[in-house]
């Protein structure tokens, strides 16, 4: 459910800056028209106004929803590939209402070949990464899933740099 989200977002944001970009150039071709005839310059323009209207009340604010909708289940801490404060921090994610627990996985690459952690049957929307198992100035991968009455949800992937 998240990926469609962030999909249409997308989707919807693309579609609304082409149609204006479109918008853009209809109106240059307006201006160039003018100049080689009368008649077409009236469509050009109608053409350069419907698109740009499209693009601007329609395809970007439902951009704009579908990407503010796609974050609703996002990271709380530490924010993707932000710095932590110390080598055992806490690592916390707004909850999953379908979710029956969470699984969190920490690694060295982000491929999750390494992994340095791989906790299951979490009840809680966070972990405390234990003590000496980060090492300093180091680039950290992490993802939650949401284990669900339907199978496995995979929430989010991110990174965090260790102090």
């Amino acid at each position: 459910m998240q990926k469609w989200r962030v999909y249409l977002s997308e989707f919807f944001a693309y579609l609304g800056m082409f149609l204006w970009i479109t918008a853009g150039a209809g109106v240059g071709m307006w201006l160039g028209a003018i100049y080689v005839h009368p008649g077409a310059s009236k469509l050009l323009t109608d053409f350069a106004i419907a698109w740009g209207l499209v693009g601007v009340t329609i395809c970007a604010p439902l951009g704009w929803l579908f990407g503010w909708v796609s974050r609703k289940v996002d990271v709380s801490s530490p924010r993707d590939g932000r710095g932590v404060k110390n080598l055992a921090p806490q690592i916390s994610w707004k909850p999953c209402k379908q979710a029956n627990s969470y699984s969190i996985e920490i690694a060295s690459d982000d491929s999750f070949g390494t992994l340095l952690i791989d906790e299951k049957h979490l009840v809680d929307n966070n972990y405390h990464v234990p003590p000496n198992i980060l090492k300093s100035k180091t680039e950290y991968y992490w993802r939650v899933n949401a284990q669900t009455d339907k199978g496995t949800i995979r929430l989010f992937c991110r990174t965090f740099k260790t102090p």
